[in-house]
């Protein structure tokens, strides 16, 4: 928990970001951000509950979303990031904006280390599309679970441990001849995702996929082969 203190420093920085899906993991996040190996992305995190808002995913995919409540006393919980450099934000918003995303403006409550609350400002991507095939989860928060499981986030931690590990000149020479290895579902503007038609681009190298992530078509869904 932050010190009264230690927040009002935090404050003096660009407005803080709150994160209530994927991005809440700090491997997750270190990995969309291009952290540099060894960056403790969760140095600036703290918990936090999203006021105003509730919480619903996608049917069947588990993709969660924050839609405005008209209920008093609703809420999300997640986490909040502090100090993002421009390009951190930017690497955000390439993989949270897509279809009908928005980055919103709203109030966020934080616990302190003497057990008070305290409201600040911060930004989410908050859900404007259609509501077909978004189902409430009757949650504060996501279920991480599933996720943590996956193939997906797997690929990531291993990704990320690898990185960390200097590498040899021979060991470079061998990875940079594997055949290609990423994959991205690319849906259409349609939803829910259950009807989607989708295709599978297949890049030769983890840079390439980093150039060419930012296409408006991925929603969320990259994934390692």
């Amino acid at each position: 928990m932050l010190s009264a203190e230690r927040l009002d420093e935090l404050l003096k920085g660009p407005m803080p970001m709150f994160l209530f899906g994927q991005l809440m993991l700090p491997q997750v996040l270190q990995f969309v951000t291009d952290a540099p190996p060894g960056y403790d992305v969760a140095a600036n995190m703290t918990q936090a509950s999203l006021l105003g808002y509730k919480l619903s995913v996608f049917e069947g995919a588990n993709l969660p979303v924050v839609l405005p409540s008209g209920e008093l006393g609703e809420s999300v919980d997640g986490l909040v990031i502090f100090s993002l450099t421009p390009e951190q934000r930017n690497w955000i918003y390439q993989f949270e904006a897509e279809n009908s995303k928005l980055l919103t403006h709203v109030q966020v409550e934080i616990c302190m280390d003497d057990g008070n609350l305290r409201s600040i400002d911060a930004a989410t991507f908050v859900w404007k599309g259609p509501m077909a095939g978004i189902v409430e989860t009757g949650s504060k928060s996501w279920k991480v679970d599933a996720f943590i499981e996956s193939e997906w986030y797997q690929n990531i931690a291993r990704k990320l441990q690898l990185s960390a590990c200097e590498e040899k000149p021979e060991e470079r020479s061998e990875r940079e001849t594997e055949p290609p290895w990423i994959c991205v579902v690319l849906y259409n503007r349609n939803w829910p995702p259950q009807s989607q038609t989708w295709t599978k681009t297949t890049y030769s190298s983890y840079g390439e996929w980093k150039e060419n992530r930012s296409c408006s078509r991925t929603f969320i869904s990259s994934f390692f082969c």
